[in-house]
Order: structure tokens, then C-alpha cells, then sequence
């Protein structure tokens, strides 16, 4: 049995890296190290654990039985050891290096990226994001090992153990083509149902839209589904087909683009757009900069798109945004 206080720690970010990118070429980059030093850390690790945590396939570095079950173990390690440091020693964000990663879609993406981008080069400009895709799922288990720092979500509740604050709410819209011949005529409920509907579909469930029909009993044809918001609004622009779109997406790109939002027929909730995170962060100086900072871009919508309601405390535990499954807009 290996005894802890011979092991050096330094190897257990060896053992995380490689475990995120099991190859030896990225990992020593990432890492900013040389490859033939994360080989010899590597040999050394193999050792100390008596296992060889990782064995050449036709496929690459394929990590052992041993070494996946230590995964978890080592991100919760390595996550502690570092926000404890960081909180004896403070963050001055103007001179700081970091890189922070954020799992959001192309629709939040779209509406927070740049005035959270300018604030971050006016006051940070040592600290760089890396912004991940939503694929079926939100990965909310990536928030506890520290792989991801925030997720954005809309219409969503986060599970328990996480925290979240609101960051701006959405209405959704109908969009369509300009000169569509359902503008010719009122665009009540039977002309919305009767048209070929364009959905994005970034998670698994039922769309806002979706819900509110199927309390009224009634349902929408959908012909087309897609993974991003943009490339909804440009298919809508080129054929005869009902977009139904969160309008702080809809309504800009309206303007340059030869699309008419109009409002749907029948009512729909508001739609909540958070941050969540995970409850050991609260008082990491680093995660705290970093909500405190993306709370003021979103802030800054409000000039553009008028007050909204926000959540009185500044880190208010994660609370159900909507009970059921993931609504549009699936941010």
C-alpha cells in the first residue's frame, strides 16, 4: 500500500491531466511542461501506485481500472488544495493568469458573451475563457469535480448541491421569414398550428412551447430539429418554416436579417436564465471575481432591454427554475 507522505502530489496532477486528455503530447502542453518530464512523472506515479494507470492501445492511452477510480478521488484533491490557496493568498484580477470554463448553448453564448468579454479585457486581461457546448444533457457532475466552473442554463433547475443566481429572463416569440403569406392574414392559433414548425432541440424533453400546447390539447407539427439557435434563424429566413425563438435572440438579428417576430398566439411562462455552480466555490476568491463579474454583464442588458426582476441575495441557493424537464430556451 503506497503511505501518503511518501507520495509527491505533483503526480497527482500528472494523473489528472492524462485522465482528461490521455495523451502525453497534450497533457505536457496543457500542463506547461516538457513530455519527456510528465514521461518520468508518469514512470514515478506507476510506481508509488503499483499500477500501470495507463496502457497503449491501437487507440492511444487507455487508462486503467485503477486509474479511473482514482480520477474523481484526485479532482476533488487537487479542486480543495486549490481554493484553499487561493483563499490564503487572495486574486488580483489585473494581474492574474487563469482560464475559466463555462458550459453554455449558442443562444446564452450569443447574449453574454460580449459585454462580459469587455469587461474582462478592460479589467482582466491575464484571464481567458473557454466555453463548452450543452450536448443531450446539461453535465452538471462536471461543476463538482471542478472540470467546468459555471453552467448557464435556461428554464432549468440545477440539482441539489449547486447554487445559482438569475441572470436576465427571456420571452419566447414566433419568427418567420419576411413576406411569409401567414403575415398576410391574423396570426392566431390556427395559422400557427397550421404551419411546418423549426425547433431547436439542444436537450432531451419537451420544448416551452410543446408544454403550453399540450395543457391546451393541443400540438404542433415539427419537421426540422437542430442543435444551435443560429442555425434555426437562418434555415427560418430561407423557407416557409415557424421558428419558435427566445425574442432577445429573435429581435436583433430581426433587424439585419429579412425575419418578422411576431408574438404567439397563446401564453407562455417567463423564462429564467441562470448561473449555477457548486456549493464549495461560494467563497473561492477566483469563482467568487468570476460570478461577480459575469452578474455585471448581465447586468448590463437591462439598459438594453429594460429592468428585470432579479434575486435579492447575491448567491441564492439553486431553487427550481420551472418544475419538469428542460425548457426552451435550453440555454
Amino acid at each position: 500500500m503506497t503511505r501518503i507522505q511518501n507520495l509527491d502530489l505533483n503526480l497527482l496532477v500528472v494523473l489528472d491531466a492524462l485522465l482528461q486528455d490521455p495523451n502525453v503530447t497534450r497533457a505536457s502542453q496543457r500542463m506547461g511542461t516538457t513530455q519527456s518530464t510528465l514521461s518520468s512523472a508518469l514512470a514515478r506515479l506507476r510506481v508509488a501506485l503499483g499500477d500501470p494507470l495507463f496502457v497503449r492501445t491501437q487507440r492511444g492511452l487507455v487508462p486503467t481500472p485503477r486509474a479511473l477510480a482514482l480520477g474523481p478521488v484526485v479532482r476533488e484533491v487537487l479542486a480543495s488544495l486549490a481554493e484553499a490557496m487561493a483563499i490564503q493568498t487572495g486574486f488580483d484580477p489585473s494581474t492574474a493568469h487563469h482560464r475559466f470554463v463555462i458550459t453554455a448553448t449558442d443562444y446564452v453564448q450569443v447574449i453574454l458573451l460580449p459585454p462580459l468579454i469587455r469587461l474582462l479585457r478592460a479589467e482582466a486581461p491575464g484571464i481567458d475563457l473557454e466555453i463548452r457546448p450543452v450536448s443531450h444533457q446539461f453535465p452538471w457532475e462536471t461543476l463538482a469535480g471542478r472540470d467546468v466552473d459555471l453552467i448557464l442554463a435556461g428554464g432549468v433547475a440545477g440539482p441539489e448541491g449547486l447554487q445559482s443566481r438569475l441572470l436576465f429572463k427571456d420571452r419566447i416569440a414566433c419568427v418567420l421569414r419576411k413576406g411569409h403569406p401567414a403575415l398576410d392574414r391574423p396570426f392566431d392559433m390556427a395559422a400557427y398550428l397550421s404551419l411546418n414548425h423549426l425547433e431547436v432541440k439542444v436537450t432531451d424533453g419537451q420544448t416551452l412551447a410543446d408544454l403550453a400546447l399540450a395543457s391546451l390539447g393541443l400540438e404542433r407539427r415539427v419537421v426540422l430539429a437542430v442543435p444551435h439557435f443560429l442555425v434555426a434563424l437562418y434555415t427560418a429566413m430561407e423557407t416557409e418554416l415557424c421558428l419558435t425563438l427566445a425574442r432577445r435572440l429573435a429581435d436583433p438579428y430581426a433587424i439585419g436579417l429579412p425575419l418578422t417576430v411576431v408574438p404567439l398566439p397563446f401564453a407562455t411562462p417567463i423564462v429564467p436564465v441562470r448561473a449555477f455552480w457548486h456549493c464549495r466555490m461560494k467563497n473561492d476568491p477566483l469563482h467568487r471575481w468570476l460570478r461577480a463579474i459575469l452578474f455585471r454583464a448581465a447586468d448590463t442588458l437591462a439598459a438594453a432591454w429594460g429592468p428585470e426582476e432579479r434575486d435579492a441575495a447575491p448567491d441564492a441557493a439553486a431553487a427550481p427554475a420551472m418544475a419538469g424537464p428542460s425548457l426552451v430556451p435550453r440555454s
